[in-house]
Order: structure tokens, then C-alpha cells, then sequence
């Protein structure tokens, strides 16, 4: 197991990546999946979503020490643990799995590989202002980094409903290989400004939320 990253924050938040080279075999031996997750893992046809899958989950046990199987539930898509231990938040995208843990702070993180699908649908998740803001330097890149830091909020609210192009709102940045970029979170019952941190990892972007 390639483990790509692994940081831990003051705030006791600890991000990790794990570029996935194993089998499935050998990430099932790793994992030792308890019953309800062998259930969920049986629906899955798509050999590389397995892989995906199972690689969240040997990640998660690297950066934790939780051995139990069935650690990872779901409510309402969110993940969390069957004993409340941990706020989780992760992602995976072609062979890359992400994963970003705390123990008292919500968090959240998305990985994502580079492409320019994310400027034929930009309008669909950036206002108009954000678009302009961009402008024409790095524009793809710096798009590919706004869908994840967006996706990663997503995932830190954990509400229905999140319209990105309006109640998320990523703000100008100078393009690096790491760095941090500043986002406002915009709904009639919350208001918040929060920093978020980012880097490229070959061709894929990371962006990740450690929390408050």
C-alpha cells in the first residue's frame, strides 16, 4: 500500500491518501470486512469500485487503529462510525482513495482526478461571479480544485438540499501545487467563512477541511 500522505493537525484532524496498486484479494485481507459491509460490498459489479471501496476502508484502519469490521455506516449517504468515535469524510477517484478523520470536528475532503469536464459544467456549480473571479490562467486546474472544495463541504455539512452555484462560494487563489483557499458557506440559518487546503498529487487535486 503506497500510503501517499499522511498529516495530522492540531485540531487532532488527520488527512490521509493511498494511491490503490493491490488486489482485491489482498485489500480484503487488510479490510476483514464484518457482515453488514460484506453486504454492501456485494452489490458493487464494478471490479475498480470495489477496489475503491474496500481501499477507503484499509485506509481508514491505517490512520485510526479500529480493527472492527462494519466500522463505516452510512446515514442519509453521510459516513460515520458505529460507535460515534470518529467524524469521517471520504473520497476516492480512479486509483486514489482519500480519507480525513476527528474525533470532535465535522470535516470533509474529495479527491478528484484532473479533467475538462469540469469546465463544460462549470455553470452547473459555480455562480457567475466565481467563474469571472477564476479568470483565464490556470482556468482548468483551478476549476478541478473548486468542484473538490466544494464537494468537501458538501460532505462536511452533511445537508440535503446544497445548491453549490449559490450556497457555496469558493474565492479567488493564486494556483500552486499546495495551498490554502478561503470559502463561504451561505444558507438562511448558517453563514460561515472557513479555510480550506489543497495540492496536486500527480493528476489528481485534493482538497480536504480539517474543521473549526
Amino acid at each position: 500500500m503506497p500510503l501517499l500522505l499522511k498529516e495530522a493537525y492540531p485540531n487532532g484532524s488527520v488527512v490521509a491518501v493511498w494511491q490503490i496498486e493491490e488486489s482485491e484479494e489482498q485489500l480484503l485481507e487488510i479490510v476483514e470486512p464484518g457482515s453488514s459491509e460484506l453486504y454492501e460490498y456485494s452489490g458493487f459489479s464494478n471490479e475498480l469500485r470495489k477496489l475503491q471501496w474496500l481501499a477507503v476502508r484499509a485506509l481508514f484502519k491505517e490512520i485510526s487503529g479500529i480493527t472492527q469490521g462494519d466500522a463505516i455506516v452510512y446515514s442519509s449517504k453521510k459516513p460515520f462510525l458505529f460507535d460515534g468515535s470518529w467524524h469521517i469524510s471520504i473520497s476516492h477517484s480512479g486509483n486514489m482513495a482519500a480519507v480525513i478523520i476527528n474525533k470532535k470536528k465535522a470535516v470533509g475532503i474529495d479527491v478528484e482526478q484532473l479533467s475538462d469536464k469540469v469546465y463544460k459544467i462549470r455553470q452547473k456549480y459555480l455562480s457567475k461571479e466565481e467563474v469571472i473571479s477564476f479568470g483565464k490562467d490556470d482556468l482548468v486546474e483551478k476549476l478541478n480544485i473548486a468542484w473538490c472544495a466544494k464537494e468537501a463541504l458538501y460532505k462536511y455539512l452533511g445537508r440535503q438540499n446544497v445548491i453549490f452555484a449559490e450556497n457555496l462560494c469558493i474565492q479567488p487563489f493564486d494556483l500552486m501545487e499546495a495551498g490554502e483557499l478561503e470559502a463561504e458557506i451561505l444558507f438562511p440559518d448558517l453563514v460561515n467563512f472557513v479555510t480550506m487546503e489543497y495540492r496536486r498529487i500527480g493528476d489528481y487535486y485534493l482538497v480536504h477541511f480539517t474543521g473549526e
